[in-house]
């Protein structure tokens, strides 16, 4: 216990948990999936985070879990209306933030060099697959955004 107050102590003292330290593991996490190195006065990270923080009670709240569960509630506008239209609002801004990065980081793509990010060794993957006739697979779930 008191290795784990020491810890947690000298974690806090060194910025852990910091706004700085959340926007440097965001652009780490962006860096390793698009290839993109974003400035630190950049908008996108707080708005994709936002648009997280949102979007996960939404999906958790029982309303929405009793809506899944039973499809033809969606029907019942009067009742769940604005839930599914503000999580389907939610669901179009994110994967639109993402398509837009996907789109940046085709342009830079060159099939003959190593891939420098996830997106590139999908798109990697995806164009092997489509010189092969390979089935696409679950490769196909995560094209939606190509």
């Amino acid at each position: 216990q008191e290795q784990r107050k020491f810890a947690i102590r000298s974690l806090h003292e060194v910025g852990f948990a910091s706004a700085s330290l959340e926007k440097s593991i965001g652009n780490v996490v962006w860096d390793l999936t698009f290839g993109i190195t974003l400035d630190f006065d950049n908008e996108i990270l707080p708005k994709f985070r936002l648009i997280q923080q949102a979007l996960l009670p939404l999906l958790g709240c029982p309303l929405m879990m009793f809506v899944e569960l039973f499809p033809f509630l969606r029907k019942l506008d009067f009742l769940f209306g604005y839930h599914i239209k503000r999580l389907q609002a939610l669901i179009d801004e994110g994967q639109e933030m993402i398509g837009d990065a996907i789109k940046i980081t085709e342009k830079s793509f060159d099939p003959h060099n190593q891939p420098h990010s996830y997106v590139d060794a999908f798109l990697r993957e995806m164009k092997k697959n489509k010189e092969t006739g390979k089935p696409a697979g679950v490769i196909f779930f995560i094209s939606i955004f190509f």
